[in-house]
């Protein structure tokens, strides 16, 4: 497997660079044998990678400890699922996962081109085969996962105790779909700057890819944030780790793009803004393999250190250079003589797009600002979560304000802005009291988040419902089920994205944690919650060793009215590694969530973490509806429907429900 796995990658770095070249030379000499060849390079390169990633993943199946990759992230006792999944659990295979999934996009992009007649196919080609070129060439010669084992071992080490969860075998995925459909757009947009920019189909294609790129990134993003609170063991969703922060990148700037994006190509508004947006989404998502691959950080997230940092960060580079130079030679061919910069919704479109735009340059400042000063004067630094929540919070809350009010800003088509206004003022003070009210007259703050929060989804509402019944109304009765559902995507996205924000104060602001020792049979009070050690015992099991800690909850009576069951594993295909299995009691108003610290069998004595977590399930639903939302816009328009926003010209208060 290891030789053919390692041929394969030199066939795929030649077939690509072939692809380039005469593609090149198709497109300049307009040789049209030249461009089919390149074309089938390019097949020829997503036929290698395909070879290639089917030996590793044999390999892993069968425990073949010949490879290095296989010893170090499988073992014998390893479950078939998570065999699969430690194909992405290391650089080499990650890299090779990256590598397939940008073939596979070249080569659907190069059919679909082949069959519409995009015009574009020599740049599309040309501009996926020098990625394939990248990537293939640092799996190959940087970062290979088949390097052979040097002796014969007769076990590996097994996978990472913290990887060793369902979610880590959808939530990269995820991830990986997110930052890489964002090629397509990517590919489109340079190759049409190359060809001359100029209206066509493959705005609206691109603009589509943006779409499929943005729902798998949330999803990702969602997904992790769950892992993260499920496994940590640190009652947290998101701890502004740096490669955290390297997906939410993308995300932002990807959010930006959905919003005001390539459909405003054929009125000239923002036309520049959209090509940026474009390119800037997919070299973030380069950012964050960057920051995951290159052992420049340290993270729970983050791969070994290793020599590919520099040689991948150059690459990189190249790209960003290259790119940014094409940008620059075709910026003026970019301007529209007569661009509608004022239309319907502009003052809530401009906010929303500098409110994403400094929300991502914060996150990035923040996460470069170490590596800078590491790089530059050789101190070790870290910017605390805290300095993310300082810049992003007010930020967020803005957006926010932004929902709530839009109907009152210039360029809206309300029919009576002194009615509109008197309506939300009342509205804001009513929820205002109740809500300060309700926490006994403390976090006047929080009563604030929440005001806003309801006046953004008393605005989407009317949205929703406004668009859903012109859908229904305008369309014909075969199809009026399907046009209403899409017609409500953006907004129960925007729903989705309010809950979300409000769930995540309210969690931030009231969340209380509290460590004690118990003796079994023994209760005390933490984090507000009555709590009693039940139970503590140990579990042998193949890999591992499981202290199991059984908490119960006490109602006002001293009855036991629920149990958490927590656990500590001791990993012995890991070096012996602990690992804590988080207990956790979900509810509406929120979790009471434990974790075992440690355990002595001998003394029947644990210590045990109790938080308690308000609104976290908020903060699920909100992302689900998030998501959701996209599903539903990304649905397939029937003909004789009414046109949505993104249809046309996407104006942002139509599209976000500003």
């Amino acid at each position: 497997m290891a030789d053919l796995g390692s041929f394969a990658l030199l066939v795929a770095i030649a077939a690509a660079c072939w692809a380039v070249v005469a593609s090149l030379i198709g497109a300049i000499k307009h040789r049209e044998d030249f461009v089919r060849s390149g074309e089938g390079a390019l097949f020829a390169t997503g036929l290698a990678i395909v070879v290639a990633s089917g030996a590793l993943l044999y390999a892993l199946l069968t425990t073949d400890f010949r490879l290095q990759y296989v010893v170090d992230y499988t073992s014998k006792s390893l479950s078939v699922p998570y065999r699969i999944g430690a194909m992405w659990a290391g650089q080499g295979g990650s890299l090779l996962l990256w590598t397939l999934l940008t073939a596979a996009l070249a080569v659907v992009v190069l059919v679909q081109n082949r069959r519409k007649h995009w015009g574009l196919a020599p740049y599309t080609v040309t501009t996926f085969g020098v990625l394939l070129v990248v990537f293939s060439a640092l799996v190959a010669f940087v970062s290979s996962p088949f390097v052979k084992m040097t002796v014969t071992v007769a076990d590996g080490q097994g996978l990472n105790p913290l990887l060793q969860d369902p979610l880590q075998i959808i939530h990269p995925l995820a991830l990986y779909a997110g930052y890489i459909l964002y090629t397509v757009p990517f590919v489109l947009t340079v190759s049409a700057l190359i060809a001359g920019p100029k209206p066509g189909p493959w705005v609206k294609v691109a603009q589509r890819w943006g779409t499929f790129s943005w729902i798998f990134l949330t999803i990702g993003i969602v997904l992790g944030a769950r892992w993260a609170y499920a496994e940590l063991g640190w009652g947290g969703y998101w701890g502004w780790d740096p490669v955290e922060n390297a997906s939410l990148l993308p995300w932002l700037t990807g959010t930006a793009f959905l919003h005001t994006g390539l459909t405003h190509w054929k009125t000239g508004r923002i036309r520049r803004l959209g090509v940026v947006m474009a390119l800037t989404t997919y070299l973030l998502s380069l950012f964050g393999t960057f920051l995951t691959r290159s052992g420049i950080i340290s993270s729970v997230h983050a791969f070994g250190q290793s020599s590919l940092g520099p040689i991948m960060g150059g690459a990189i580079l190249a790209i960003v250079i290259a790119t940014g130079g094409i940008v620059a030679w075709r910026w003026t061919d970019l301007s529209a003589p007569r661009a509608d910069g004022r239309g319907h919704g502009w003052v809530g479109q401009r906010a929303l797009t500098i409110l994403l735009t400094a929300i991502t340059v914060a996150v990035l400042w923040g996460t470069l600002f170490p590596l800078l000063v590491r790089v530059l004067r050789g101190q070790q630094i870290a910017v605390t979560p805290g300095f993310f929540r300082l810049i992003v919070t007010p930020l967020a809350i803005l957006i926010l304000l932004v929902f709530a009010v839009s109907p009152l800003l210039p360029g809206q088509q309300s029919d009576n802005v002194k009615r509109e206004a008197i309506v939300r003022g009342v509205m804001a003070v009513l929820v205002f009291a109740g809500v300060f009210a309700l926490s006994g007259w403390h976090n006047p703050g929080i009563a604030l988040v929440i005001t806003i929060g309801v006046l953004g989804l008393y605005t989407v509402g009317r949205k929703l419902l406004l668009r859903t019944t012109t859908a229904w109304r305008e369309t014909d009765s075969s199809g009026r089920l399907l046009a209403a559902i899409r017609a409500s995507g953006p907004y129960v996205g925007h729903v989705g994205l309010i809950v979300m924000l409000a769930a995540v104060a309210l969690n931030t602001s009231f969340q209380t944690m509290d460590r004690v020792t118990l003796k079994v049979g023994q209760h005390t009070t933490a984090a507000g919650q009555s709590v009693k050690l039940v139970s503590l015992s140990s579990q042998q099991l193949v890999d591992r060793q499981s202290f199991i800690a059984n908490v119960g909850l006490l109602d006002s009576k001293g009855n036991v009215r629920a149990t958490i069951i927590t656990k500590e594993d001791v990993f012995t295909t890991n070096q012996n590694e602990p690992h804590a299995q988080v207990g956790i009691l979900t509810g509406l108003k929120g979790d009471v969530y434990v974790v075992l610290e440690s355990g002595d069998l001998s003394k029947n004595v644990a210590t045990i973490s109790v938080f308690r977590n308000p609104a976290v399930i908020w903060i699920w639903v909100g992302g689900a509806l998030l998501a959701l939302g996209g599903l539903l816009f990304a649905l397939p328009r029937r003909r004789g429907a009414p046109k949505l926003p993104l249809d046309n010209i996407a104006p942002v208060d139509e599209l976000a429900g500003v």
